[in-house]
């Protein structure tokens, strides 16, 4: 990643983001969603490609595949289960001037077809991700972070209503019939729409301190929770309708990438927040009261930090599913057994000697999803892979022929045939004596 874009991306995680329908899940990227059914789950493959999956049995459905995807920010199922909205960004640009533009698209479950997308304007040095709210007639998309949003109807995806008075993002569903929404910036001001009669109630606004929160959800009965703007141990409740503030305590004492809810049926509200491994589990109708669990990852041995991430959470709230070192798992809050969490990361590492003019072939390989293949090394070995059979100077799916021992080449996955064997073969150009590295995703 390079530093102009690891800066935009950091930056983009200290601003209020959008949730999702009734997910309010607001990771780097999102990687799991469940439909309102419980029948279906959303699984991220990659940065362009998305698995529908039964929930229960794991068996894959359809494949969705994203254009010009960069990541993954946001998936939500219509209420019907039939649709899945993916809220998409990409980034751009050049010459010192790098900008983010994206695509709210509908996708049928059963077949993985396109519906429709609904754009953002290219090449916008202001603009930022899209945000967008599914009810269960309407998706609201906000594009270029532009003052208020557009409603479509699901159906035919026609424009329905354009509110132009919000200029912040979704917070949330109050009953059946009205969103709550907040502003951008200070002094922040919350607002309830009512989806009937379209009309938008201005409600407190709060000066800059008490009022900036790191990605505040909507709990009910007029309140709103977050992290407060770099204060330490506490989780801070505003009463939309009055402007009061309460502060809970919480354990996180380093909120510098922002504290991440999503708040699930009933009373049930769950915390965390990178790069911590706990998880705190409040009651909505009493914040005082939570349990604390703990995910299970420990850092790489080259680092000090814990590399986990919470991808999705199941529709009763119990099961966390989650990112370890790229691994994924599941953890139950309540104790009960865990699903399969979906395919596991794999390394192997070979130290080989090529000769000049002949050949080492390793494999074969299969992988769930992307293959990665990389050579480190001295002298000059050229890497070739292929798919089903060795490769050859004349056939092959990937090469790399740099002149000198770095090498790569990547399959990605739904390019090739589920199931199917790889083959990684390195010729000598000249004596190479070399590390290779085959990252590959396998059943766990």
């Amino acid at each position: 990643m390079n530093c102009i874009r690891a800066l935009a991306l950091l930056l983009a995680a200290l601003l209020p983001v959008c949730a999702l329908s009734n997910a309010f899940i607001y990771t780097e990227e999102v990687g799991v969603a469940f439909s309102p059914d419980g029948r279906y789950r959303a699984e991220r493959v990659n940065y362009d490609r998305v698995n529908i999956l039964d929930a229960a049995s794991g068996s894959q459905i359809s494949t969705l595949s994203m254009e010009r995807a960069n990541e993954i920010i946001g998936m939500a199922f219509s209420s019907d289960n039939r649709m899945l909205a993916i809220n998409i960004s990409e980034w751009g640009g050049g010459d010192g001037l790098w900008w983010s533009f994206g695509s709210v698209c509908l996708y049928a479950v059963d077949t993985g077809a396109r519906l429709h997308c609904f754009d953002d304007s290219q090449g916008n040095p202001n603009a930022d991700k899209t945000r967008m709210a599914l009810t269960d007639d309407r998706i609201m998309v906000q594009l270029n972070r532009e003052p208020g949003f557009k409603a479509y109807d699901l159906n035919d995806f026609s424009l329905r209503e354009i509110v132009t008075t919000v200029d912040g993002g979704f917070l949330g569903r109050d009953g059946n019939n009205h969103l709550i929404f907040a502003s951008n910036g200070a002094p922040t001001t919350f607002y309830r729409y009512d989806l009937a009669t379209r009309q938008l109630e201005t409600l407190a606004s709060l000066p800059t301190s008490p009022g900036i929160l790191y990605d505040p959800v909507y709990i009910g009965n007029n309140k709103v929770v977050g992290y407060p703007h770099l204060e330490k141990l506490i989780i801070r409740q505003i009463d939309i309708t009055t402007g009061a503030v309460q502060a809970f305590p919480s354990i996180f004492e380093n909120v510098f990438y922002g504290g991440h809810y999503r708040a699930r049926i009933g009373n049930r509200l769950i915390g965390w927040s990178r790069p911590y491994r706990d998880i705190e589990v409040f009651d909505t109708n009493d914040l005082a009261s939570k349990q604390i669990a703990q995910l299970d990852c420990q850092p790489r041995p080259w680092e000090t930090i814990y590399d986990v991430q919470v991808t999705g959470i199941s529709n009763d709230g119990d099961l966390i599913y989650y990112e370890c070192n790229d691994e994924r798992r599941v953890l139950s809050l309540s104790g009960k057994p865990t699903p399969n969490p979906g395919s596991v990361y794999v390394v192997e590492k070979h130290s080989v000697t090529v000769r000049s003019r002949q050949w080492v072939h390793l494999g074969p390989y299969t992988s769930m999803k992307d293959l990665t293949i990389a050579v480190t090394g001295t002298g000059d070995a050229d890497l070739y892979v292929r798919t089903g059979a060795k490769p050859t100077l004349r056939h092959y799916d990937c090469k790399s022929t740099r002149a000198d021992s770095i090498d790569s080449c990547t399959i990605l996955a739904g390019t090739r045939p589920a199931g199917s064997a790889f083959y990684v073969s390195l010729y000598g150009v000249r004596r190479a004596r070399v590390e290779v590295t085959v990252g590959r995703w396998q059943a766990p």
